[in-house]
């Protein structure tokens, strides 16, 4: 599923806090007369937050999670969908679904293509229009 705007822009949580303290120790030294005010700015932005952006990406660490308990990562960088089809080949082929498993997820996976979709996918199976659309292809 693909990030919605309202997501973080694949920052985590210790690269925001040292962005937060670079303004906030910027800011201390221009208010009380301190002409190296501009070098916190300038090394802070340019120097220091790259590199603890590498680093917690490299070891994982200050990498937050959402609601569904996938990592900041995992959200902006979501599988394609030719992945995701290519997983649920492969588990039919390991016999782990049925024909009917494996087409309805096929199917939802294809019908559920932007955020809108999903939601309209919620409200059918909310309500059981779902499950009667299921029942009419069976038939087909």
């Amino acid at each position: 599923m693909a990030p919605s705007p309202a997501d973080d822009l694949g920052e985590n949580t210790l690269v925001k806090l040292v962005s937060i303290a670079i303004v906030g120790v910027g800011l201390l030294a221009l208010f009380t007369g301190q002409n190296w005010f501009w070098m916190v700015f300038a090394l802070g932005f340019a120097v220091l937050v790259p590199i603890v952006k590498l680093v917690s990406d490299e070891f994982d660490v200050g990498v937050g999670t959402n609601r569904t308990g996938r990592t900041e990562s995992e959200r902006i960088t979501p599988e394609s969908k030719q992945d995701e089809l290519d997983t649920l080949r492969d588990r039919y082929a390991r016999g782990e679904l049925t024909e009917a498993e494996f087409e309805r997820k096929v199917e939802t996976l294809l019908e559920t293509e932007t955020l809108e979709d999903a939601r309209e996918r919620v409200d059918r199976v909310g309500d059981g229009r779902e499950d009667r659309d299921a029942t009419e292809r069976e038939r087909r």
